[in-house]
């Protein structure tokens, strides 16, 4: 029997007193952002909305729990949008702990198998699927039979790698079986720590790792792979960290600490921080097509950029590196989470 592999936290009455007086603190910041917004000038957001929203986002980054923010799941949040735009919802299981949810018809040829964000600890909120939604609603307007497979991994520290990369290559593998498709039909792809996601199944494909069951049957390579804010490196010490700190939505703060949730005991190495590998090791990744796509207004900046530029060295012909200015991390998720419908470069 599969084991879900997130189960909501009930929180007790301190703690949810607790999360209250957190609210109120950052409920202070963001007046105290409004009030200091027109004077941000060119240190701060691209405009006075997204340096309020920013602001908000940045302080629930650190003062917001894990245990808090595992109050809700990936398949909590897939049933409630599935509830608002009135379609059943489709939750498919395999194995000892995986679970994934269908956006569009299942048996559908192409699938984008997703991968979400959130630094391995946060589960997929109502805005990634509508997000994905309006991706699923895009491509299928050009005549594509498509779907989109979102996967629920388990959490950290609940799940610590290699956790989530097993059970990303297991999905994979259950998109291939279960549809009777080959590896050109399927796109991978992510955000942040899901972008991190997919380019360690990337390098599990090319280079086997021996703590992950090699994917059977895989002779071609994927349709092509997506990498949207991509979390590449650990190191919080890049100039980026500090020069776009006011304005982008995540802190340095999370990523350190989420390091430490997702990674536990283990050492770094290729599959879990991508700019470790050399040229070399990105050579022979297996996808007809990558995309590469980061915020110029990130804090990761930096690093994203030195890693993309060595991935499309590796990948010349097939990969296109996208750097979109005034954009923070994820900006078509995280920023729709703030209420902000703009149509973001990194969303087309």
């Amino acid at each position: 029997m599969t084991r879900d592999p997130q189960t909501p936290v009930r929180l007790g009455p301190i703690e949810i007193l607790d999360l209250l007086i957190r609210l109120l603190i950052i409920g202070l910041f963001a007046i105290w952002a409004a009030i200091t917004g027109p004077f941000r000038g060119s240190n701060g957001a691209k405009t006075y909305r997204q340096h309020i929203a920013h602001a908000i986002l940045r302080h629930m980054c650190s003062l917001i729990p894990v245990r808090h923010v595992h109050t809700s799941t990936t398949k909590n949040s897939y049933e409630t949008f599935a509830s608002r735009r009135g379609f059943r919802p489709r939750t498919v299981t395999w194995g000892d702990d995986g679970q994934g949810h269908w956006l569009g018809d299942w048996k559908a040829r192409h699938v984008l198998i997703w991968f979400h964000g959130g630094g391995y600890y946060s589960p997929a909120q109502p805005a990634y699927y509508e997000f994905l939604s309006s991706v699923l609603d895009t491509v299928r307007s050009t005549g594509h039979d498509f779907a989109i497979f979102v996967l629920s991994y388990t959490l950290a520290p609940h799940g610590q790698y290699p956790c989530q990369l097993r059970q990303g290559v297991e999905a994979l593998e259950y998109i291939l079986k279960s549809g009777d498709r080959i590896p050109s039909d399927v796109v991978i792809g992510g955000d942040s720590a899901g972008a991190n996601l997919t380019l360690g199944i990337l390098s599990h494909f090319s280079h086997p790792n021996e703590e992950i069951p090699k994917l059977h049957n895989f002779t071609s390579s994927l349709r092509g792979a997506l990498m949207l804010s991509p979390w590449v490196s650990f190191d919080p010490n890049w100039p980026s960290v500090s020069t776009n700190r006011y304005k982008d939505c995540i802190t340095v703060v999370p990523t350190t600490i989420n390091q430490k949730w997702f990674l536990g005991t283990r050492e770094r190495n290729n599959y879990n921080e991508p700019i470790n590998a050399p040229y070399a090791w990105w050579r022979e990744v297996k996808a007809q097509k990558m995309l590469y796509v980061a915020g110029e207004d990130e804090i990761m900046l930096d690093s994203q950029r030195m890693f993309g530029e060595r991935l499309k060295a590796a990948n010349e012909e097939n990969t296109e590196l996208v750097f979109i200015p005034g954009e923070a991390h994820v900006a078509p998720v995280l920023d729709l989470m703030m209420w902000d419908r703009t149509e973001f470069e990194s969303g087309k």
